[in-house]
């Protein structure tokens, strides 16, 4: 065997008299295109007789930057072929391990998913494939005909310590044990890990191997160094981990600085066998670090598990101990709660009863003094329909006025609890917006007259008339008002005004102000004439009375329409309260515009009209407004005559009160439109003392078309019939 040392490409020729042959060598040359593929030594097989002369030409081209480097020697082929043979034989044994281990640590840390398991697993697969392209197998087997590819390679190990150090870091438990320590490998790690890429890259682009491998042995004995100074550091603590990193890895680092520095100063590549002794060393000591740590944390978990099976134990017996006790302390408990269980059933039942006794007490009261009180009210505004006389008007409006303040006070009293207990539903009815407006005022215009106050009615251009929304709460809401403007004002005037803010979606937002010029209140009291019972002083309740009340139920009022009341006031000057309102516009669209407040003549064209009420004045006064509106006017006493009379008599429309004795008027609706013929499709109009809201579904389910509240303002109750006759065709 011939051989020339380490070149990239190699061609060897032989000169025998007149015959020559050669062969290709070198490891950049394709490994099917060498003589003998295996291994980057250049060498051929010479046959030649010992007394026969022969000349050997090399010619060499090397494509990596190296110069040429010989150093011929000849070896017989017998002593060649036992050196392949033992040399494969350590090789193969030496990967195989690596490999092996490679394998188990990957496994270890699938299962257990400790770290150290990981980076030791990579530590040996990258000195795996390290050698095995130093031994020529990834060569001849990998890339046979494209040799080149192979050259990053050569500087991995700058790879492997990258997972070298990993390794230490999870081993050594640097992080709790070497904090600093743990840091500077840290940043060592992406340094290495950085400067590979850049060799790499380099080798890649320019093919300088000799630059490249360089770098390469210079990194590994910086690395080395590094490693003997952490080595040093670390060692002063007397951890077992410690002790196994520093013993394992001792006999490779003199070895890899003597590998090294030996190719820095003779450009040699060859890896001493002792170098790959140190790194079976250190993967052997490594693994028994490992195993060391494994056995250290089973006793620790068998101990662990001991101790705890000792306090389960003591546990359990405390717990059949507290168990006992709990038991004792739960019967007892449990008697204490079955008797409070049947005091609280008990005090329940006193409450419920309590709380039904008040509701039918209300309703009781409701009725018995709504219904006195209607008839007042309806027998004024009959009087004030019919009376001629100047004088007796003052009369008909102090009337007026102090029956609609005593029927306002007690919608306030009455509705106060409902609203704290959240049960106040708005209704939604369509009803004339100005009117409304001008008939609250009209109430008002006695007491503003009598004190000498000027009572300003202003509506806006565009204010939509036909809304729907709740007439009755904001009814509510101005008489509070307005009450206390005139109440708190000596001179000067009180302004009641409503204008259009928008229109969107079918809704119409509208804006609504009352204003006077009385006594103001002190700023640091405006928050306090919205609470229950309080007013602006007690100086106030004295000179001027009230319970309080109003302000509070009309601010709660206005939250139900989803809104809030403002107020500016300044003392001496007077006050203003305003808030907005949304309305769902009726389908008939009715603006406000000047010049519209004129009265107009009412007729009904002789509609025929059936009236249904237990109280002789509500129907006295319901007749007599028919005769002045043009309408023939037949009443019923209760619910069993107006069923007698609707089955042998056609109406128009039938106006039914809720409340009476024996058939009450839902029945009474019911029975009419599934008996009587002639009225089975005849509108009937509810008319009750109660509050719609609290009935309006009632009365939609028993086929009414509408609810009318008494006290009626005569408008109203004529624009909701002029409404439903107009339906029928009259």
């Amino acid at each position: 065997m011939l051989f020339s040392r380490t070149n990239s490409n190699e061609t060897i020729y032989f000169l025998r008299k007149t015959r020559v042959s050669e062969r290709k060598a070198g490891y950049l040359t394709p490994a099917n295109n060498r003589e003998i593929p295996l291994g980057y030594v250049s060498k051929a097989r010479l046959d030649v007789d010992s007394r026969e002369a022969m000349t050997v030409l090399v010619r060499v081209y090397n494509a990596d930057n190296f110069q040429p480097r010989f150093s011929f020697r000849l070896q017989p082929y017998s002593d060649w072929a036992k050196s392949v043979d033992a040399n494969n034989i350590f090789e193969g044994v030496f990967t195989g391990i690596l490999i092996v281990l490679t394998l188990l640590g990957l496994i270890f840390y699938g299962y257990t998913r400790e770290k150290e398991f990981l980076f030791y697993g990579l530590y040996s697969l990258a000195n795996s494939i390290y050698f095995l392209n130093y031994y020529g197998y990834l060569d001849m087997y990998l890339f046979p005909d494209q040799p080149e590819y192979l050259s990053p390679f050569w500087v991995m190990t700058t790879l492997t310590a990258v997972f070298y150090f990993a390794f230490a870091r999870s081993f050594i438990e640097t992080k709790t044990q070497f904090p600093v320590w743990h840091s500077v490998i840290g940043h060592t790690m992406k340094v290495l890990f950085a400067l590979f890429v850049l060799n790499v890259s380099y080798l890649l682009i320019t093919m300088d191997a000799k630059t490249a491998v360089t770098i390469h042995n210079v990194l590994n004995i910086v690395v080395c160094a590094f490693v003997l100074v952490f080595i040093v550091a670390v060692s002063t603590r007397p951890i077992m981990a410690v002790r196994y990193f520093a013993f394992g890895t001792t006999f490779l680092i003199i070895t890899v600085i003597f590998a090294s520095y030996n190719y820095l100063v003779d450009y040699n590549t060859d890896i001493p066998y002792l170098t790959q002794i140190g790194i079976m060393i250190e993967i052997f000591v490594f693994s028994l670090g490992m195993g060391h740590k494994i056995k250290r944390d089973f006793e620790n978990h068998n101990i662990t598990q001991e101790s705890l099976i000792l306090q389960l134990t003591e546990n359990e017996r405390l717990q059949v101990s507290i168990n006992q006790e709990l038991e004792e302390k739960v019967a007892e408990r449990t008697h204490q709660l079955n008797d409070q269980k049947l005091q609280l059933q008990k005090a329940k039942k006193v409450a419920e009863e309590a709380t039904q006794a008040k509701t039918e007490f209300l309703s009781v009261m409701s009725h018995e003094i709504r219904t006195p009180l209607n008839a007042i009210i309806s027998l004024s505004h009959l009087m004030e329909i019919e009376n001629e006389n100047d004088e007796t008007q003052e009369y008909i409006d102090a009337l007026k006025f102090s029956a609609e303040s005593l029927h306002s006070l007690i919608n306030d009293i009455l509705d106060y609890n409902k609203i704290e207990a959240g049960k106040l539903n708005l209704e939604s009815t369509d009803f004339s917006l100005i009117d409304l407006l001008k008939n609250i005022c009209e109430s008002f215009k006695f007491k503003a007259s009598s004190k000498g106050v000027r009572l300003i009615f202003e509506v806006g251009e565009l204010t939509p008339d036909r809304v729907i929304g709740d007439p009755t709460r904001l009814t509510q809401i101005f008489n509070n008002l307005i009450s206390n403007a005139l109440k708190f004002t000596h001179e000067g005037s009180v302004t009641i005004s409503a204008s259009l803010k928008g229109i969107k979606n079918e809704h119409a937002s509208v804006y609504f102000s009352v204003s006077d010029t009385g006594i103001g209140i002190p700023k640091e009291k405006i928050r306090e004439i919205f609470e229950d019972y309080e007013q602006a002083s007690r100086e106030t309740t004295r000179k001027y009375g009230g319970t309080g009340l109003g302000l509070a139920i009309t601010k709660k009022l206005i939250e139900l329409h989803g809104s809030d009341i403002d107020v500016h006031s300044v003392e001496d000057e007077g006050t203003s309260f305003s808030f907005d309102i949304d309305f769902q516009l009726h389908n008939s669209i009715q603006i406000f515009e000047e010049g519209e407040m004129q009265a107009t003549d009412k007729s009904l064209s002789a509609a025929k009209i059936l009236v249904v009420d237990d109280s002789d004045m509500n129907r006295l006064v319901l007749k007599r407004l028919f005769n002045i509106w043009n309408a023939n006017c037949i009443e019923a006493r209760n619910g069993e005559e107006a069923l007698e009379i609707a089955m042998d008599v056609s109406f128009d429309l039938i106006l039914m009160d809720l409340q009476m004795d024996g058939m009450d008027g839902f029945e009474a609706t019911e029975r009419i439109h599934k008996e009587s013929k002639l009225n089975r499709e005849t509108q009937i109009v509810a008319m009750t003392a109660q509050r719609a809201s609290d009935i309006y579904d009632k009365v939609a389910d028993s086929g009414m078309t509408e609810i009318i509240s008494k006290p009626f303002e005569p408008q109203d109750l004529y624009q909701k019939l002029k409404q439903y006759l107009v339906k029928e065709g009259i």
